[in-house]
């Protein structure tokens, strides 16, 4: 070994051969930590994968592109630990730099809030691809999820682009994170002279003939009474919340001929004058 480490002394320019001896050990740590990174990405790149699957989101090319984005990042980290290892001293440029980085720091703020809230997104599969979300009291269908921003689709055929830090920062419905059902409801209001039991049962039925709304029974609620009507909640549940508006209108459409066909009259704003005993109403001008 030692007639090694002289050939090599001799082959480097004479270098004493405690210098190689040390070059090759260093040389070494940072062959095994550049090997620790590799083994490192290798895991995490399939315990990704394997999670993604598990939890049924499909591994598209968006996938293979964060993932391998993740992967230029660990290896970015292992490469400088890995020339700190070989005995490369970087502290001077560090310290050099550390004005620069702290000004990076603030200026990619938003930059790397997106990035990280991202991962979350991904490993945690709280937004995937198809998902029916609700941004900016606007439905949004997800196409896909990437490294800064979340694509997705409006009803209007408008692709939203949506920072994925608002998906951490801010309240955001899904309505296919555990299921699909979604909610529809609307108003309408009777005369007070109906009677308030039929009306109910004309809604509950009302509510069984909206197309799409028929695997949970329709609810019926007493709102309130307004100042010219007796005002009703009507909810039904449909599992395809994309078409919220069609349901809504259908629903509507159904409660309008239902309290129709039933003589119930659907009340609309009045006013109604009383002048006092005596008092006569003013006769037009050349009456």
């Amino acid at each position: 070994m030692t007639e090694i480490l002289e050939h090599l002394s001799k082959l480097f320019g004479h270098i004493p051969v405690k210098g190689v001896e040390a070059f090759l050990y260093n040389g070494l740590k940072a062959l095994i930590v550049l090997l620790l990174t590799g083994l490192f990405i290798r895991f995490l790149d399939r315990r990704l994968k394997q999670k993604a699957v598990k939890k049924g989101l499909d591994v598209d090319k968006g996938v293979e592109i964060y993932l391998s984005s993740i992967n230029k990042i660990f290896w970015f980290l292992g490469f400088i630990v890995a020339i700190h290892f070989a005995g490369i001293d970087l502290s001077s440029l560090f310290t050099t730099g550390g004005l620069f980085a702290v000004a990076f720091g603030f200026a990619f703020k938003n930059v790397a809030e997106n990035y990280i809230a991202g991962f979350i997104l991904r490993t945690e599969g709280i937004v995937k691809h198809g998902d029916i979300i609700q941004f900016q009291s606007g439905l949004v269908r997800v196409k896909s999820v990437g490294l800064r921003f979340t694509v997705g689709r409006s009803p209007e055929e408008c692709d939203i682009l949506i920072p994925n830090s608002i998906f951490v920062q801010q309240d955001v419905s899904n309505f296919t994170l555990n299921d699909s059902f979604r909610r529809i409801s609307t108003t309408v209001g009777v005369s007070y002279d109906s009677d308030l039991s039929k009306v109910r049962d004309v809604l509950e039925e009302a509510g069984t003939r909206v197309e799409g709304c028929t695997e949970r029974p329709p609810a019926v609620y007493l709102t309130e009474f307004g100042s010219s009507s007796v005002n009703y909640m009507v909810c039904v549940w449909t599992k395809n919340p994309w078409n919220g508006r069609e349901t809504k209108s259908h629903l509507n459409e159904v409660v309008w001929w239902a309290l129709k066909d039933a003589g119930i009259v659907i009340a609309y704003p009045q006013l109604d004058l009383h002048l006092p005993d005596g008092l006569e109403s003013p006769t037009p001008a050349g009456g």
